[in-house]
């Protein structure tokens, strides 16, 4: 055939190639009425073109808002994209504009369960709204998924149970019934329910996936990993996107179980590629980030997921790790709390918090968060072996030895136990229990065979044998040739026996074992103390420095050796290095505020304050900045603080009585109610009482004043008590009595700050 236009003038073409593209748009709808428009939408939701739909639905509501039959076509073809906020609210709308509920009951119902209204779809969506058989097993299905979100598992188990009495081949109700089981903590069950189900179709995916999670509930791993990996596979091929995302985050998280962080991080790569803007990716990616100590990254992560999902508790639990690992001990306390606020019954987040209140010198506190796990018919080993160690370091012994051998008797062969019980042994001083359970400890592993001949060194220090531990920890040396730390041990042992030269030796083997690891230059600088070696010792510190930029030890090292030379300014200074590079690390602050406060510089307190910033709910710091800001005469300055103590520890007696001394100085009428309070709180306490007295002497009242100042000398016989009896029984003309005092107390004491009140007062007697 002839091209006719093959030769035909562009200006006899032009109009036409215009006049084409504006048959196309009137063929798009241009000149559409809503009737029409409605019968495309129709067509474009039963092809499964939802979008098309909606957007038709959306343009003839906007020129007829109570058109029913396009808020109903809105309505279902937005819960078919997931919007179901939307779904809901269309088809309400519809629903109160006449629309009949049982067609749309399985969508409705379809809303409300993705928007968690488990109570309303229970009330409203019932199988009598159903006009088929496959509605009614529809909402049958959505009655028992409902039931799961309420946790009801075995009413939820039963409206499976119905659907399947009716088609025993319905896999999304057997699969329900293996949810049912797994909520109650039936494995065996669900286990048994999803193989009868990959039987019938072993290439179910949401099986594969529920598979995949069960294996990974029990421990299993290696399956785990075999199952997220077939269901990816399976999701790819049938391009279901969302259950390939599943399927990845599951392997991640399995990859991690099994501790190969190289496949998680491929996993986590797909995952990425896949949906980088998928919440549990972004998740996952901290998750890595704070395995591979990247806790920067880790903490940007998780900010990004936060701030979308404030109520997310896996990232709130990982944030608060972040921020422990970090030295932020009060934001870990914080994002810790969050989680046990809405989860008291979480153990791992118990036990977090417990590690986190350990690291706050809060032993105590560490204990009491654990108790109720330890209190549970359900043992938990390693919340009993944290308790034990939270109780040891509150001097606890025997509390830690009891711990320790109630859950040795349910659990007589684990290792870890008995090791743990030996250490609690040896520091209760109880070193032939410690010995017999090391005699017979099994080498399971070689970390406990380690533990444990690391812990026959310590069973003959603590005998005062310190030949025998020198020469157990030189046969450890055999065992283990290539561990650094234990040349450490030795060196240690060398240099607490003055053998210098054995010391130095051994720290420098220890260097050649692990050139990267600081510890044993810092050891090798403590010989060269020990030696009287300053210059030696401070140039191993510039040098680590140098090496080791980041590492705070080696300048706090540095700043040590300035106190022991007794240069305390410049100590100062280096200390403020110290804390540029970790300005969270308390006892850093505490260190500096002392070395500071012995230099005499001005703020002594300024690293402490440093510090509350961060951490303000740290009441002991608080206490001593007040006491700091006290002593310097900072009275407005001191009364703040004591203030803030007692906001957050009304019964704080030190921080009531200093406070009552300073109110009495400012002649403020509150100084008694305090001083009572810190008596309340601290009878014996001879300076609460020394405190309570003064104030009813200066008000006039001798008789108790005095009664309570007799208290005070008697639990604290100091020169200051003793002025106030004396000045107390001559304001109330019991001169005879008061001259004796002052006279033993002028003869006896030196100095003392009322020394001239009391000379003068004597001179007036």
């Amino acid at each position: 055939m002839l091209n006719l236009f093959r030769n035909m003038h562009p200006r006899i073409l032009s109009p036409l190639v215009v006049f084409l593209p504006l048959l196309v748009v009137a063929a798009c709808g241009l000149g559409m009425d809503n009737a029409a428009r409605l019968a495309r939408a129709q067509v474009a939701f039963e092809a499964g073109e939802y979008r098309a739909a909606i957007i038709d639905a959306k343009n003839i509501l906007q020129q007829e808002p109570r058109n029913r039959e396009a808020r109903l076509l809105l309505g279902r073809s937005s819960i078919r994209v997931n919007d179901a906020a939307t779904a809901e609210k269309e088809l309400r709308r519809a629903i109160d504009l006449g629309a009949d509920l049982r067609p749309v009951a399985v969508d409705l119902g379809q809303a409300l369960l993705v928007l968690r209204q488990f109570e309303q779809l229970l009330e409203e969506i019932q199988p009598a709204l159903a006009q088929s058989e496959s509605d009614r097993l529809a909402i049958l299905r959505l009655r028992g998924d409902a039931m799961m979100g309420l946790h009801r598992p075995d009413d939820a188990r039963a409206m499976y149970r119905e659907v399947l009495a009716t088609d025993s081949a319905d896999l999304s109700a057997r699969l329900g019934v293996a949810s049912s089981y797994v909520a109650e903590n039936n494995n065996t069950e669900a286990r048994k329910m999803l193989d009868e189900m990959l039987a019938i179709d072993k290439g179910y995916i949401p099986a594969r996936l529920a598979s995949g999670s069960l294996y990974f509930t029990m421990r299993n791993a290696d399956a785990a990993v075999d199952e997220f990996i077939l269901a990816s596979k399976l999701a790819r091929t049938a391009s279901d996107t969302d259950a390939q995302i599943s399927a990845l985050i599951g392997l991640v998280d399995a990859e991690l179980a099994r501790n190969d962080l190289a496949a998680a991080k491929v996993a986590l790569a797909q995952l990425q590629e896949l949906a980088p803007d998928n919440l549990s990716s972004i998740y996952m990616a901290a998750r890595i980030a704070f395995l591979e100590e990247d806790y920067e990254t880790a903490q940007a992560n998780l900010q990004q997921v936060l701030n979308a999902a404030p109520e997310s508790r896996p990232a709130q639990f990982l944030m608060a790790a972040v921020h422990l690992q970090d030295g932020n001990l009060g934001q870990a306390e914080m994002f810790a709390s969050s989680v046990l606020a809405v989860a008291p019954d979480d153990v791992e987040a118990r036990k977090l918090m417990a590690e986190i209140r350990l690291r706050q010198n809060r032993a105590g506190d560490a204990v009491a968060t654990l108790r109720p796990l330890l209190d549970s018919e359900d043992s938990d080993t390693e919340a009993v072996r944290l308790a034990a160690r939270a109780s040891l370091e509150a001097g606890q012994h025997d509390n830690a030895i009891g711990y320790l051998r109630d859950e040795l008797e349910m659990n007589p062969g684990n290792v870890d136990l008995q090791l743990d019980l030996a250490a609690a042994y040896l520091a209760a001083g109880q070193v032939d229990g410690a010995e017999a359970l090391l005699s017979t400890s099994p080498e399971e592993s070689e970390e406990n065979a380690y533990r444990r001949d690391l812990l026959t060194v310590m069973n003959a220090l603590r005998r005062d044998d310190a030949s025998t531990a020198l020469r157990d920890a030189e046969e450890m040396a055999a065992r283990w040739p290539g561990d650094a730390r234990v040349r450490n041990l030795i060196g240690g042992l060398a240099l607490s026996a003055d053998n210098l030269e054995l010391a130095r030796e051994s720290f420098l083997a220890a260097q050649e074992l692990a050139p990267s690891e600081i510890s044993a230059y810092l050891n090798v600088a403590r010989v060269d103390i020990e030696r009287g070696d300053f210059d030696s010792a401070r140039k191993i510190a510039k040098d680590l420095q140098a090496r080791f930029p980041d590492n705070v030890i080696p300048v706090a090292l540095e700043a040590e050796l300035l106190v022991t030379a007794g240069q305390f300014g410049q100590a100062a200074a280096v200390y403020d290095k110290a804390l540029s590079l970790r300005s969270g690390d308390r006892q850093l602050a505490i260190r500096a505020f002392q070395v500071r406060s012995s230099a005499g510089l001005e703020d002594p307190e300024a690293p402490l304050v440093s510090y509350l910033v961060r951490q303000p709910e740290d009441i002991e710091l608080r206490l001593a900045v007040a006491q700091s800001h006290h002593v310097q005469g900072q009275r407005l300055q001191a009364i703040k603080e004591y203030e803030k103590v007692l906001a957050a520890a009304p019964d704080n007696h030190v921080a009531l009585n200093n406070l009552a001394w300073l109110y009495l100085e400012a002649g403020d009428p509150r100084a008694e109610e305090v001083a009572r309070r810190a008596y309340e709180q601290s009878p014996q306490d001879g300076s609460v009482a020394d405190t309570l007295g003064w104030i009813q002497v200066k008000k006039g009242n001798f008789a108790e004043g005095i009664a309570m100042l007799r208290k005070a000398v008697e639990y604290n016989d100091h020169p200051e008590v003793r002025y106030h009896l004396a000045a107390g029984l001559a304001a109330a003309g019991d001169k005879a009595e008061a001259h004796r005092i002052l006279v033993d107390l002028l003869a006896g004491t030196d100095s003392f700050t009322s020394r001239p009140e009391a000379e003068e007062l004597l001179e007036s007697l």
